[in-house]
């Protein structure tokens, strides 16, 4: 597959999504499942609309990942960066230095290498779980949002991702297994109390049997 530098004319979403399987093989050196796809089209749509957001000073610079690639000195940003707008998770603004790629595959492949290095976080792509994946990146500091905010975000472009192929998405917002946590807890309760109902019911029948002797 050759390498891109413009913006695609068709629908980003299926555009994105050939780029990423095509280049998952020489990333992972195995093949992608649509979940795990999904996962990384769904972060790149969020971050940076695949290299392409509404910004201009993105443009050209193909980074999927809003990833940074160091910080500004003197007012300039090293070599291989851009400026860009960037905020804390407290809203405030800041300048921050945007890594940038030659092609929209090479940037593809730079996301694609951060999840590939990181297996605590690779290893959950495939789970379909936005808030597992969240989890994750958070914990190997990707993002300093809230992990429910960015899990919310993963699941709702990843819909946005869906929509555009006509089906439902592989990536949700999965709720928290509680049911199944309590679920032993609760048999052995009931467990006991059948048994403690059971023996008392016993006990009055035994009794009974020895008054009417």
């Amino acid at each position: 597959m050759s390498e891109t530098t413009e913006r695609p004319r068709g629908n980003l979403d299926v555009w994105a999504w050939k780029i990423v399987k095509g280049q998952w093989m020489s990333v992972f050196g195995q093949e992608a499942t649509p979940y795990e796809i999904e996962a990384v089209c769904a972060v790149a749509r969020l971050e940076s609309n695949y290299g392409w957001p509404a910004q201009a000073t993105w443009a050209g610079h193909h980074n999927w990942g809003a990833m940074q690639g160091g910080a500004p000195s003197g007012g300039t940003c090293p070599a291989g960066t851009f400026p860009a707008t960037d905020s804390h998770a407290s809203g405030q603004q800041y300048v921050a230095c945007e890594a940038e790629h030659a092609t929209n595959e090479e940037g593809a492949r730079a996301l694609m290498s951060w999840f590939a290095h990181r297996p605590a976080v690779s290893g959950v792509l495939g789970s379909g779980d936005a808030t597992r994946i969240a989890q994750a990146m958070h914990s190997a500091g990707y993002f300093e949002a809230p992990v429910a905010t960015y899990a919310k975000a993963i699941a709702t472009n990843a819909a946005g991702i869906a929509r555009s192929f006509g089906r439902e998405p592989y990536v949700r917002l999965v709720a928290p297994k509680v049911i199944s946590t309590i679920a032993p807890i609760i048999i052995s309760a009931v467990a006991i109390v059948l048994g403690v109902a059971v023996a008392f019911s016993r006990e009055i029948k035994e009794t009974a049997a020895d008054v009417l002797r």
